[in-house]
C-alpha cells in the first residue's frame, strides 16, 4: 500500500515538473497541416484562436506573418477576432508590419473586436486594425464590453500589450484600446464614435501607457488618451471636439511625455502649448495637461506639472490677461505647480 502510494506521489510530481516547463503553440496563417497541440511549424494552427485554444497557463504563442482576419469568439456577449481568455503570452515572430489581426464592421450585431485580452495575458508584436465594437451606445445604455475597446479590450491593466500598432478602429470608449498596461506601442487614428453622449478616449481609455506613440486620435473627450497615466509618451495632432482640442482629459497623468498640439477648434481658441508647440514634464507624476475653456484663469486645478515650461496665448475677450512667470512663459520647478493649459474664455463669460 505504501509503495503504491509512493508512486502515486512520484507519477504526481513528474507531471507536475514537466507542466512547469511551459508548451510553445505555432501559428502560420499559411498552414496546411494543422495539428493539435500545434507543437511545431509543420503542424501550425492556421488560426490564431485555435492555439489558445490548445494552450495552458503560462504557455507561449508563436505567430509568424500573415493577416489574421478570420473567425471570431464572443466574450461579454462582444465578438472578437481573438479572444485570449487564458494568462498566456501570444507573440508575432516578426513585428506588427507584418503580423496583423484584422477585426470588421460596421457598427452593429456582427461587428467584430481585434483582440479580448484577460488578466495577465501578453500581446506582443501585432498591428491591430479595423476593429469595431457592436455598439456605440454610452455604458448606462448598452453592454459595457460592447462599446469599448475596438482594438483590444483588456481585462485589467494586468493584461499588458507590447511593441503593437493600434490603428483604424472605432468604439465609444477608449476606440484603440480599453484598460491593459500598452508598452513601447503606437495608437494612431483611431475614432470614439459619439450618440446622445459625448464619445471618450479615441486612443486609450483606463489605461497604462509606458514609452507610446498616440497620434491622430479622436473623440469628443480625450482625443489621446483619457483616464489613464502616460509615462514618457509622444502626443501629436489628436482631437477632442466638445470641449477643446485636448490630447488627454483628467484624470489623466502623464510623466517625461511630449504632446505636440493641433488646434482643430470649433470656434475656440487655439490650445496653449510649451515650448512654442510642446509640453515636456519631468516628474513621475504630473497630471494632465488640459486647456481651460470655462475659466478666466492661466492654469487650473486638478492639473498639476513639475519641471514644466509653459508659454501662455493671451486669447481672453475683454478680460485682463493671465498672470505668467515671465514675459510669455511659467517655470514650474516644485512638485506641486498648477496645471499648464490655456485660457479660452467665450463671448458668453464676458458678462461675468
Amino acid at each position: 500500500m505504501k509503495t503504491k502510494l509512493l508512486l502515486l506521489c512520484v507519477a504526481g510530481l513528474l507531471v507536475a515538473l514537466t507542466r512547469a516547463q511551459a508548451a510553445t503553440h505555432y501559428v502560420d496563417a499559411a498552414s496546411t497541416n494543422p495539428v493539435p497541440p500545434y507543437a511545431d511549424w509543420p503542424t501550425a494552427a492556421a488560426a490564431i484562436q485555435d492555439a489558445v485554444d490548445a494552450a495552458l497557463a503560462g504557455d507561449e504563442i508563436v505567430v509568424t506573418n500573415g493577416v489574421y482576419q478570420t473567425g471570431a469568439r464572443a466574450v461579454y456577449g462582444m465578438s472578437n477576432r481573438v479572444a485570449v481568455t487564458k494568462a498566456v503570452t501570444v507573440r508575432s515572430v516578426n513585428g506588427p508590419e507584418v503580423t496583423r489581426i484584422i477585426g470588421s464592421g460596421p457598427t452593429g450585431p456582427n461587428a467584430v473586436r481585434c483582440v479580448y485580452l484577460t488578466n495577465a495575458a501578453t500581446l506582443a508584436g501585432f498591428t491591430l486594425t479595423n476593429g469595431v465594437t457592436q455598439t456605440t451606445k454610452a455604458t448606462e445604455e448598452g453592454n459595457p464590453a460592447s462599446n469599448a475597446g475596438g482594438g483590444v479590450w483588456c481585462e485589467s491593466q494586468s493584461a499588458v500589450v507590447t511593441n503593437c500598432i493600434l490603428a483604424g478602429n472605432t468604439a465609444f470608449k477608449g476606440a484603440g484600446a480599453y484598460s491593459g498596461t500598452l508598452n513601447h506601442c503606437t495608437l494612431t487614428g483611431n475614432s470614439a464614435i459619439p450618440t446622445i453622449y459625448a464619445s471618450i478616449a479615441g486612443g486609450a481609455f483606463g489605461s497604462a501607457l509606458n514609452n507610446c506613440t498616440l497620434t491622430g486620435n479622436r473623440a469628443d473627450l480625450g482625443g489621446g488618451a483619457y483616464s489613464s497615466a502616460l509615462t514618457n509618451c509622444t502626443l501629436i495632432g489628436n482631437l477632442a471636439t466638445d470641449v477643446g482640442a485636448e490630447r488627454l482629459r483628467a484624470p489623466c497623468s502623464t510623466a517625461s511625455s511630449r504632446a505636440t498640439w493641433r488646434p482643430i477648434l470649433r470656434r475656440r481658441p487655439t490650445p496653449a502649448a510649451a515650448g512654442p508647440a510642446t509640453a515636456r514634464c519631468t516628474t513621475a507624476l504630473s497630471s494632465a495637461i488640459q486647456r481651460q475653456v470655462q475659466e478666466a484663469e492661466p492654469m487650473g486645478a486638478p492639473c498639476s506639472t513639475a519641471h514644466s515650461r509653459a508659454t501662455w496665448r493671451q486669447t481672453l475677450r475683454g478680460r485682463p490677461p493671465p498672470t505668467a512667470a515671465g514675459p510669455s512663459s511659467a517655470r514650474c520647478p516644485t512638485v506641486r505647480s498648477w496645471g499648464i493649459g490655456q485660457t479660452g474664455v467665450e463671448a458668453r463669460l464676458k458678462a461675468r
